[in-house]
Parts: structure tokens; sequence; C-alpha cells
């Protein structure tokens, strides 16, 4: 079992990996603050074993987890919510406890991430293609769109910036291997030539 000081240790550093997190999200630099979130799992229950022993706050929170549930989905990173899953199953039923509403989160941010592709698909069927957010949901997904420049807003809605046909560089998630194929093809694990299985790809760029 871990020591007062072991765990007022981990709710510090957890507490300035929260700072840096919000700090990359209020730069519009969210996928870098998605990055960022996902480095500190193991200081999460600590810190809230810490926070709810000796800080008594009125609700725990776990601020990086809820990054990750608010920009996976809008960055297409169903690999951020499938470590988020197995993460959270490595806890003891007491760590879970803390975070009891996290597995309802989770299918949330799942059905978030299709719908997140249906709307870029829609946006890509022709280059005047316009999509109107229907929902909560859809304005949260778009919001992130925004804030990164991926569309634009116009008065019937929401509009793409690229072509999502247009060759794109993707870096691959298990082997680092580097490909260029057309945007839309990233929005799903694409095969990777090395690992010979379909891999999830991070956008590193756009090709002319």
């Amino acid at each position: 079992m871990a020591t007062k000081a072991e765990l007022e240790d981990a709710h510090t550093r957890y507490g300035q990996l929260c700072a840096e997190v919000a700090r990359a999200e209020a730069g519009r630099t969210v996928e870098g603050a998605l990055a960022q979130a996902r480095t500190g799992w193991q200081l999460v229950f600590p810190a809230l074993a810490y926070a709810r022993r000796w800080v008594k706050p009125a609700a725990l929170t776990a601020p990086t987890v809820d990054c990750v549930l608010r920009l996976a989905p809008p960055l297409f990173r169903g690999d951020a919510l499938e470590e988020l899953e197995r993460w959270y199953a490595t806890g003891t039923r007491t760590e879970r406890n803390s975070l009891p509403d996290l597995p309802a989160q989770l299918q949330n941010a799942r059905e978030a991430l299709v719908r997140a592709v249906e709307l870029w698909r829609a946006l890509s069927a022709s280059p005047s293609a316009i999509v109107r957010p229907a929902d909560a949901r859809d304005s949260a997904i778009a919001r992130i769109w925004l804030s990164v420049g991926a569309v634009a807003a116009g008065p019937n809605g929401l509009r793409r910036v690229s072509d999502p046909r247009q060759p794109a560089r993707g870096k691959c998630f298990e082997c680092g291997t580097l490909l260029a194929v057309p945007l839309v093809k990233l929005l799903e694990p694409y095969p990777c030539p090395k690992c010979r299985a379909p891999r999830a790809f991070a956008l590193v760029g756009r090709t002319s």
C-alpha cells in the first residue's frame, strides 16, 4: 500500500500534468493536449486516493480522463478510448469506484466517435458539402474541428476547409511507419505495410 507521502507526490505531479494539458488545449494544440493526457495514467488513481483521504473535495475529478473523453472522438482517436478502458480495468474495485461513471462515459465517447466519422464523411461527399450540427454532441465535435481549422462555420452550417480526398501523411501508432494516403482513409484503421495489419494512424501532415 502506498504511503501518504507517495500519494501526495502523485497528487502534486498529477496537478502539474493537468495544468499542462489545460494550457495545451487552451492554446488550440488539441492533439498535444490529448497526447499529454495519455502520459499520466499511473498518476490518476493515486492522486484520487490522496484527494479522497486528505483533501476531501465535494466531488472527485480526473481532468486528464475528461480530456481524453472529450477530444478523442472528434480527433478520430479510438485507440485513446481503448487505452483508457484498459487502464481503468487495471484498478481495484475501490479505485474504479472513484470514477463510477467512466464506463457509461466511455460508451458515450464511442458513440460520439461514430458520429464524428459520419459527419466527416458527409463533409467529404462533395466540395460544396455543408453539414449543420443536429444536437449538443454534434456541436461539441464541431467546436474541436473549428479550433484546429479543419472546418469553417458559415450561415448554413459547417464546410470542410481542405479536401479530405487529398493525400495526407500518417504515422502508424504501433511501428512508426509513415505513408501517404487520402486523408479520409485515416479516419479508421488502415493497413500498415510493416505491421501487415490494420492500424490506427496519426495525421502528421498534408502532402501537395
